[in-house]
């Protein structure tokens, strides 16, 4: 870990709410409740009316000290909060900038911070090494997961006294929402399901801690990738120019780490990729228009819920075809338990604050050498 004698300090950049929003932003959280879990000192920077910043007076001062250290957000729909002003005060400070990707694609490359940042933490390898080759540089590094502390301690025998069986807290994707309505069609009466709506502006869980807080009342969390799945366009023209179409998964399933963090174990359910347009086009529709067509057993127990997941780790969530096949685990207190314990070697792993702030050491080493 970091030296005692020169205790660092964190500038953190970060707005509080996700974009153009009043709901609290999970990574605003995963960053300061990890530093004050580590009992590091921090400031982060406070936006008024109009995105006005209103500590800036703060910062600079912050700024005169030694030993610090800039985390900031690259993600370009938040470039606007930075102002020329102000980036250029903390490139001047020298002090070394330190930058994350919620979400990385080819767009975000434009971001300012890819610029200014001696360090980028983005969540696929693929990424990185596009990133790096982009900029000719070799600042983009690979994070598994965000560090989320827990807000107390886990234990088996209160995990098996929670409330709430079923925990689904989010948006109202057609393919989850799908999901849920097939689960609770056979589970309604047998299991208790905590099911939030995240996108309501009047939703009950604005707050991050609210959010969490659902997930400690919980024993399984439903988790899919964040979405049905992508689709690329080869550089490849074909007739007409038209250029075919190349279907992966979803991005990341970053829901995993927080029902982890929270002591749940993950119900993971992801649809098969489609291989064609039109299969893409029948898959979409078929959640929307056409839902009296699904058998649910179009899930892909191949799935995982990254690309870079450690296939032993298979072993702490129920992956699934299909609603139907949960109960075969939650019914059977030897897999809760195996289930259980895995889960906590896995947050252990990837997702404890030290393992964050081991990686940021390393990161500042090589900066500095």
């Amino acid at each position: 870990m970091f030296l005692k004698k020169n205790p660092l300090q964190f500038l953190i950049l970060i707005s509080k709410h996700r974009y153009k929003s009043e709901t609290d932003s999970d990574y605003y959280y995963f960053i300061t409740d990890s530093l004050k879990y580590c009992n590091y000192k921090y400031l982060s920077i406070e936006f008024g009316k109009k995105n006005k910043i209103i500590n800036l007076k703060k910062i600079i001062n912050f700024l005169r000290k030694k030993n610090i250290v800039i985390i900031a957000e690259a993600n370009i729909e938040y470039n606007y909060l930075y102002t020329d002003t102000l980036t250029d005060l903390i490139t001047k400070s020298k002090h070394p900038i330190v930058s994350f990707f919620g979400d990385f694609d080819q767009n975000q490359i434009k971001s300012k911070f890819v610029e200014i940042s001696k360090a980028i933490l983005i969540f696929d390898k693929k990424g990185v090494e596009w990133g790096n080759k982009e900029t000719n540089s070799n600042k983009f590094s690979f994070l598994y997961s965000f560090p989320i502390p827990r807000l107390k301690k886990i234990f088996l025998r209160e995990f098996k006294a929670r409330p709430y069986d079923f925990n689904y807290v989010g948006s109202n994707k057609n393919f989850r929402t799908s999901f849920i309505a097939e689960f609770l069609r056979i589970y309604g009466n047998k299991l208790s399901s905590l099911i939030i709506s995240s996108n309501s502006r009047f939703s009950l869980l604005n707050s991050y801690y609210d959010f969490f807080k659902s997930l400690l009342l919980s024993k399984y969390a439903f988790c899919t990738r964040a979405s049905l799945y992508e689709r690329l366009l080869s550089k490849k023209n074909y007739f007409f120019n038209i250029k075919k179409s190349i279907f992966l998964e979803g991005r990341r399933a970053g829901r995993i780490s927080q029902a982890v963090a929270a002591g749940c174990i993950p119900i993971y359910w992801q649809p098969k990729v489609p291989n064609n347009s039109f299969s893409a086009l029948f898959l979409k529709n078929r959640f929307r228009k056409f839902r009296m067509l699904n058998n649910y057993a179009i899930g892909d127990e191949n799935s995982r819920p990254d690309d870079n997941f450690d296939e032993k780790f298979k072993k702490m969530m129920i992956i699934v075809k299909k609603p139907s096949e949960i109960y075969n685990y939650i019914n059977s207190e030897k897999k809760i338990n195996q289930m259980w314990k895995m889960s906590n070697v896995y947050y252990n792993k990837y997702v404890h604050p030290k393992v964050f702030f081991k990686k940021l050491d390393l990161i500042l080493k090589n900066i500095k050498n």
